[in-house]
């Protein structure tokens, strides 16, 4: 009978203790996709199964102004593959779009873009996409005209989930900037810096400086999933202190102590002119590496965490390239998006 009573007193105490507790919904992980021809190697395809991604961020054009004329430029080229995550269609709009843009201009760029969005995921996909993203830098002098692009894009696909991207500057200043009408935004959390400086400063992802910009996060009014870079590049300075950039480079492409002498920190001396990714590159001149790795991205959503109160659903990785893989594991992604 004791032993009956002790058994019931640990049972409802371990209930009162666990009422109202939730095993807490994972963070989604998926990724951009930022090539102009689309094509998945075995590598990306990996990282994509074993991380049970549902979804893929394409970015399918951009739409860029040209001797006063708005038009689309580098589609996205399919080819006729199929693809079995979800895709979710991105376009990329140039700011100067929406410079002095006309009532008639901006309606015809929406008839126009949501029909050739329509057409480019038909080739890959069944029905009709579950959601669109835009992706705008857009500034004080263009939000009116690109928030009336966003709400009228609504309005004409309204069961289309609107989702677009959001700079650190747009999140720490929004009061000034403006915030749009949409269903859910991007917070881009990376491109902290100009990305030719050759200072000794990340100008892919500085967390001191980024931080700064999130204090304020828990009052931004929408929904806001993050997006984090694992990408990398180098900048070659020249003699005449010109910089150039080099994307997709990484550390092992300088290891070669015939052609590349390390200085301090990241920085490196072509030791005999050569190439690097395509670039040629002369005997005297100075390299900038910048790379993220996984702590800079713990970091990273440790100070999200700290600053952002609402739950975070989703992480998308910048971008789903092999070359990326390199320096990054599927452990690293899933314990970084466990992190937040």
């Amino acid at each position: 009978m004791i032993k009956n009573v002790k058994f019931l007193f640990y049972f409802l105490l371990l209930n009162i203790l666990c009422f109202g507790c939730k095993k807490k919904e994972a963070t989604q992980i998926s990724f951009y996709y930022w090539n102009t021809i689309f094509n998945i190697d075995k590598t990306e395809q990996n990282y994509l199964d074993t991380l049970k991604v549902k979804e893929v961020y394409v970015r399918f054009f951009d739409i860029i102004k040209e001797n006063g004329r708005i038009k689309p430029n580098a589609q996205i080229d399919f080819g006729k593959k199929t693809f079995s995550p979800v895709i979710i269609p991105v376009v990329f709009i140039e700011n100067a779009v929406f410079k002095n843009i006309s009532e008639t201009e901006l309606n015809g760029l929406i008839k126009h873009l949501a029909k050739e969005v329509q057409f480019i995921y038909t080739k890959t996909q069944k029905g009709l996409p579950k959601e669109i993203q835009f992706d705008c830098d857009w500034t004080k002098t263009t939000a009116k005209a690109y928030f009336n692009f966003l709400e009228k894009f609504k309005a004409n696909q309204p069961n289309i989930l609107l989702s677009a991207t959001i700079r650190l500057h747009q999140i720490k200043y929004f009061e000034q900037t403006g915030v749009p009408k949409i269903d859910k935004g991007v917070l881009m959390y990376y491109s902290t810096g100009n990305p030719l400086d050759f200072s000794d400063k990340n100008a892919i992802l500085d967390n001191e400086i980024a931080k700064n910009y999130i204090k304020n996060i828990g009052n931004y009014p929408i929904k806001l999933d993050i997006a984090l870079p694992i990408f990398s590049w180098a900048i070659v300075k020249n003699e005449f202190d010109e910089t150039r950039l080099i994307s997709g480079v990484k550390s092992i492409d300088l290891k070669d102590t015939v052609f590349f002498k390390p200085l301090e920190k990241h920085f490196f001396l072509v030791k005999k002119s050569n190439y690097l990714n395509g670039l040629y590159l002369y005997q005297g001149q100075r390299i900038k590496l910048e790379t993220i790795e996984p702590a800079d991205l713990m970091i990273a959503v440790k100070n999200i965490k700290k600053y952002y109160p609402n739950k975070v659903d989703k992480i998308i990785f910048y971008n789903l390239d092999g070359i990326n893989f390199d320096n990054i594991s599927t452990t690293d992604l899933v314990q970084i998006s466990n992190s937040i």
